[in-house]
């Protein structure tokens, strides 16, 4: 009776582990990987604090994925390289400042009275600006360079925030 009952049940399905237990019970593989990757224990822990985050928030909104190991793996490969990516940008805007800071200083030690490379970007600027509608370029003027909230210049020109959007995009 039982050997005969026993082959109507359907076939067991492999239970996926929950993307959240596997961050607790693999925490040391994936602080290994990441630490020969980005080489610092601080960095590493850092990414692994966003990958974790991650996948607890994708975790609650995502449909049960089919493999779940494959899965967490992949959101630590994209979070590494999302580490990547910010790390990159950061080094680019760090440099970038040391030409800025190195433009400024050398600008101090020429004729004081040659203009600075502040003074010829705004005497494009105002070349440009006299170039475009003089109700156009006050708007540019106000929200850019006097930096007047929308809301506040909206009221102002008796402007929907919409409208001088508009205007400011033009």
């Amino acid at each position: 009776h039982i050997a005969h009952s026993e082959q109507h049940l359907p076939d067991a399905l492999p239970i996926e582990p929950d993307p959240c237990a596997l961050l607790v019970f693999r925490r040391s593989r994936y602080l290994a990987y990441l630490r020969r990757r980005v080489g610092s224990v601080d960095a590493a822990e850092d990414v692994f604090q966003d990958f974790a985050v991650k996948v607890i928030r994708a975790a609650r909104d995502v449909q049960p994925v089919g493999n779940a190991e494959a899965w967490v793996f992949r959101v630590l490969r994209n979070t590494l390289f999302d580490h990547y990516r910010r790390k990159d940008a950061r080094l680019r805007a760090e440099a970038d400042f040391a030409i800025y800071n190195r433009t400024l200083g050398e600008s101090g030690d020429g004729d004081p009275t040659e203009p600075g490379p502040d003074e010829h970007a705004m005497r494009a600027l105002e070349a440009a600006l006299a170039s475009i509608r003089p109700d156009h370029a006050e708007v540019i003027r106000a929200l850019y360079l006097r930096g007047i909230p929308r809301e506040a210049l909206a009221r102002m020109l008796r402007l929907e925030v919409g409208a001088l959007n508009v205007r400011a995009f033009r």
